[in-house]
């Protein structure tokens, strides 16, 4: 916090995550909900002083790592790009990468002259580059728009044969399927009342009884027991939008791989323009999302037939001709009140949460995302100058021509 503010330099490394205690884990951090950083987090297993002693190989140490991964109960089912040595390697790669064409323009340039001549006869394969900037722009624009339309035919499921070659096996269905399974622990039997005891809610509505006449049931003793209830549907939410996020990002960076396979020079500058444009996207549906989720949980109203005609507290029959505790009365109601409010939120959410993810999110970066990296693509003009060809293999293609 003293030497990177803002967290945009620093790549978090959760260690020894075998040794944590049972019955806890370190998903929240992982997932960058507790400190967040802009390049994220990445779990490792380590070598254990046994595994040292034995001079376990890494090849073995990533092995076990591996397995301690795909077994773990919670970190299995952690998106791709998380946790795992190797994926620690990917991302610090990438970070160096960034690093030395920023800091160190010399060694960069010593490492595309190499490149260069070691490229020299392949690139003689592919047609010359246009000469003019003009053109150069135009090439990158036609591989751009192959990107977007790629991108927007993956995501609806729509026949592409670049997209069979580029991308099998992925789609919007992956995304559909954690739409599906949405708050699905708090339906069918859940009950959000199973903590309470009557004594809890006995004790409620003394509290908020206040100085009126007792015997009503206060709505202050309602949303006290009930707002608990809610907080807990917040982190699924959350994680749900994280997770369609993350394949959004991790589906972008495999079609610009292969949709800019021509120039790999230009990948990373393209690669920087998507993922602003993704991380504004999702910044964006993060703010409606959070307010979905206030407004249910702060704003207490309902219309609804199925509420209206489920929270009524019905004496059972062998108790009708008995004297009945009026205090029971109350508690058993607003139980009731509380099961059946809790299901109309849960039902809400279930509904307008992926609505939101799917309009605001999901659709709006296939609608958006050609002409905002147009726009972005116009400011930029360090790009079009990746694309020039050395002289010599210039006058290499001449002498082929020529001959």
């Amino acid at each position: 916090r003293q030497l990177d503010q803002d967290g945009s330099r620093t790549l978090g490394v959760l260690t020894k995550l075998d040794i944590m205690d049972h019955g806890t884990d370190a998903k929240k951090a992982l997932m960058n909900q507790e400190v967040p950083l802009k390049l994220g987090y990445v779990g490792v297993k380590n070598r254990s002083k046994k595994d040292l002693d034995d001079k376990l190989s890494m090849k073995e140490t990533v092995r076990k790592e591996r397995e301690f991964f795909n077994n773990h109960p919670i970190y299995r089912k952690l998106p791709p790009g998380y946790v795992g040595v190797d994926v620690l390697i990917q991302k610090l790669t990438k970070i160096l990468f960034r690093k030395i064409k920023e800091h160190l323009p010399v060694i960069m340039h010593e490492v595309n002259d190499n490149i260069r001549k070691n490229e020299e006869e392949l690139q003689l394969l592919g047609q010359p580059l246009p000469v003019d900037d003009n053109g150069k722009l135009n090439i990158v624009w036609n591989m751009l728009s192959e990107f977007c339309e790629t991108y927007k035919n993956v995501l609806k499921g729509k026949y592409d044969i670049k997209r069979i070659s580029a991308v099998k096996d992925e789609g919007g269905y992956k995304i559909k399927a954690k739409f599906k399974n949405l708050l699905e622990d708090y339906t069918g039997d859940f009950r959000a009342t199973s903590k309470y005891k009557d004594e809890d809610i006995s004790y409620a509505l003394t509290i908020h009884e206040g100085d009126s006449i007792p015997g009503f049931p206060s709505v202050d003793a309602f949303y006290y027991l009930l707002r608990p209830e809610l907080e807990m549907l917040r982190d699924p939410i959350q994680e749900c939008l994280s997770e369609v996020f993350s394949y959004l990002e991790e589906l972008a960076n495999k079609i610009l791989e292969s949709s800019f396979q021509r120039f790999p020079r230009v990948i990373d500058d393209i690669g920087e323009l998507v993922s602003k444009f993704l991380n504004e996207e999702r910044d964006k549906t993060k703010y409606i999302v959070d307010s979905l989720v206030d407004m249910e949980i702060n704003y207490l109203f309902t219309n609804d037939y199925d509420y209206l005609n489920n929270y009524t507290t019905f004496i059972p029959k062998n108790q009708e001709k008995e004297r009945v505790d009026t205090r029971n009365i109350f508690i058993r109601e607003i139980r009731n009140r509380i099961e059946a409010y809790f299901k109309l939120v849960v039902r809400n959410l279930r509904d307008s949460i992926p609505k939101s993810i799917g309009h605001f999110l999901v659709k709006s970066i296939q609608d958006t995302m050609q002409l905002k990296l147009y726009n972005q693509l116009y400011k930029s003009t360090e790009m079009v100058t990746c694309l020039n060809e050395p002289e010599h293999i210039q006058r290499r293609r001449e002498e082929l021509h020529a001959s």
